[in-house]
């Protein structure tokens, strides 16, 4: 059911309107308090996100608050109601309302921030998720951005779900919404991958249950339903990767498992979308991270992990495949339980290279400790290496003017001897950490997963794993660090426009005690707050 009252105060004489916006369609209930005085013609409103149960009492709160500033007026209340049967009841001055709401979505583009000074936001991680993130990946949805993530827990946003969610800029959201949301157990890898029929997202760990369908570790979503890969695997997958050797795309599937679809492949198999085809005779252990990278010889399939061999091959927990055959990399990673658990790859300035992230001290025989550059022929250290374990890599241009950079992500202290907490950025020729100026940040635990995230907000590095502190801000399990503070207020969405939807912006800022949201300075988020915002969007953006 969608629902919409409308309180009007006009006794003595001026129009103050006040617009409930309630949404209950899937059983959730959303409501956005919107008061508005256009007795000038100007639109000056405050909104204030309430629950169903309280929104009479919370409406008269704001007025009461205002009225103790002087605004002494009292509120006359009257109402309209438009339900899901389409049966409408109307009174005077709605259909005005509604008009003001257009009107506002109508304003001047706004100006996006540039060079600004990047910080962590715990928006997205409030109340966040309730267990660990393994896996994230953004991708477009309609036109929308949209971040799914996968891991181990049970709620996102407060919301019960099963190991896996999605992020719409604004909140978190099942992927589907039957009885059983998700899956039986842990979500340890996410791709969107195009098989034939369209684009869809691909989700993999440990678990024998899909939705209401019986699935073996991995399982196709479209956007309505999830599907099975026939068979599945016969154990874990712990990274998904889209390669094509000159004869159309596959999803290559790595972990620690014996068979795909019933046939024998060794933690490693290729999906057609039809069926499953072994890697050469795969690998002798298990596949944590893979990626495409042309070293000269045209795109390959590069393959981490912990095993010895491929194909018969040495291969010291790396190795290529280019579509027929294996081959190990010059000597691989080394050191005390050696593991490559990412890759990515990056042109840091000195060329296009494969950086490769886990837990070792030597890289083809030489120093790198934790992170290694691969550039097709040899290996180089990058910048000293950090003190512990790299468990995700990313690129992200996080809008302070430096440009793209190369994160890492993992269990770590220090990068390059720099005081870095499980996360830290390369520029090509130093570590830094990622944090505010000033300030040791970084999150006050394991990060298992980080990517580059092109929502309303303009750019972010999105992180995820097993914390409950992103920098000072409060973020469990999941946060957002980069340039989220506006110069033009009015645009908080980060969209070029001053519209409605910057009001529900803003109004989810105030929910969450975002410390963006006190635009007045005072150290105190209230109604005075609002004011600040309304005002900033009626002088608009210049």
């Amino acid at each position: 059911m969608g629902m919409t009252n409308v309180l009007m105060d006009t006794t003595d004489g001026r129009t103050r309107t006040t617009v409930v916006l309630m949404d209950t369609t899937d059983g959730r209930t959303r409501t956005a308090v919107v008061l508005m005085d256009t007795t000038d013609g100007r639109t000056r409103t405050a909104v204030v996100r309430t629950r169903m149960a309280d929104v009479l009492t919370r409406t008269s709160d704001v007025w009461m608050e205002m009225a103790a500033n002087g605004d002494k007026r009292p509120c006359v209340a009257a109402a309209i109601v438009v339900c899901c049967d389409k049966k409408e009841h109307t009174m005077p001055g709605f259909r005005a309302a509604m008009a003001v709401l257009a009107a506002a979505a109508l304003l001047p583009p706004g100006v996006l921030a540039q060079n600004c000074e990047p910080t962590w936001d715990g928006f997205i991680g409030r109340p966040g998720i309730d267990g660990i993130v393994h896996a994230i990946v953004p991708t477009v949805v309609d036109g929308r951005p949209v971040l799914f993530a996968g891991g181990a827990f049970t709620s996102a946003g407060g919301r019960r779900v099963g190991n896996i969610a999605q992020w719409d800029g604004l909140d978190w959201e099942l992927l589907d919404d039957g009885p059983e949301p998700g899956f039986d157990g842990p979500v340890h890898a996410l791709a969107v991958h195009d098989d034939g029929s369209g684009p869809a997202l691909y989700a993999a760990g440990a678990f024998s249950r899909a939705g209401l369908v019986a699935a073996n570790s991995i399982a196709r979503f479209d956007g309505q339903r999830w599907s099975i890969l026939t068979g599945g695997v016969d154990g874990t997958v712990h990274a998904l990767a889209t390669f094509d050797d000159g004869s159309g795309p596959v999803l290559v599937v790595g972990g620690s498992f014996a068979t795909a679809g019933g046939a024998t492949v060794n933690s490693i198999a290729a999906w057609t979308g039809a069926d499953w085809s072994p890697l050469g005779a795969g690998v002798d252990g298990p596949v944590h991270a893979m990626a495409v990278f042309d070293d000269g010889g045209g795109p390959a399939l590069y393959v981490g992990g912990e095993f010895n061999f491929a194909s018969g091959a040495p291969a010291a927990g790396f190795a290529r495949w280019d579509g027929r055959r294996w081959s190990g990399s010059s000597g691989g990673v080394a050191g005390a339980a050696p593991v490559v658990n990412a890759m990515l790859v990056h042109d840091d300035g000195s060329g296009p290279a494969l950086f490769v992230g886990g837990r070792f001290t030597w890289a083809g025989g030489a120093p790198a400790a934790g992170i290694a550059r691969w550039d097709g022929l040899e290996w180089s250290a990058v910048g000293g290496g950090i003190d512990g374990t790299a468990r995700a890599l990313a690129v992200s241009d996080v809008g302070d003017g430096l440009g793209a950079m190369m994160h890492a992500a993992g269990q770590f202290g220090i990068a390059g001897g720099v005081d870095a907490s499980n996360v830290a950025r390369w520029d090509g020729l130093g570590w830094s950490a990622v944090g505010e100026a000033g300030l040791v940040d970084g999150a006050n635990g394991p990060v298992h997963a980080i990517a580059s995230f092109e929502g309303w907000r303009g750019t972010t590095l999105v992180a995820g794993g097993d914390f409950t502190l992103a920098g000072p801000t409060s973020s469990r399990s999941v946060a957002r660090w980069g340039c989220h503070t506006l110069p033009c207020a009015a645009d908080c969405d980060g969209d070029g426009l001053a519209t409605v939807f910057d009001y529900l912006c803003y109004q989810n800022l105030f929910d969450a005690g975002d410390r963006r949201a006190d635009l007045d300075g005072d150290g105190e988020l209230t109604i005075f707050d609002f004011l600040a915002f309304q005002n900033d969007f009626d002088a608009g953006c210049a």
